[in-house]
């Protein structure tokens, strides 16, 4: 699986968003994302690797899944990703001619 994080650099903006590609996937649509905001958007492989060396008992390792409300995955060898900084500057409305 594949998890990609949006997390606001400005500090005024709480949260982050998360979303998720299954192996299959090629294409994710990122929403509610503020205009004008710069985020570091951090793509995550999730392997199985990663769960199988959690202790035994983690909810995590039981589950195979990271929660959303998380944010970005923690450092691990397990869990190769790359981040890049983006800036939101205005809404695409595409309209029929």
């Amino acid at each position: 699986m594949i998890r990609v994080d949006c997390v606001p650099l400005h500090k005024k903006i709480k949260g982050h968003i998360c979303e998720e590609l299954l192996p299959n996937e090629t294409v994710i649509n990122l929403y509610n994302l503020c205009e004008h905001t710069e985020y570091d958007v951090i793509v995550t492989a999730v392997t199985g690797e990663f769960f199988d060396a959690l202790p035994i008992g983690h909810e995590w390792r039981k589950d195979r899944q990271i929660p959303r409300d998380v944010g970005p995955p923690p450092a691990s060898e397990w869990l190769p990703k790359s981040t890049i900084t983006v800036s939101i500057v205005g809404a695409y409305s595409q309209t029929d001619n």
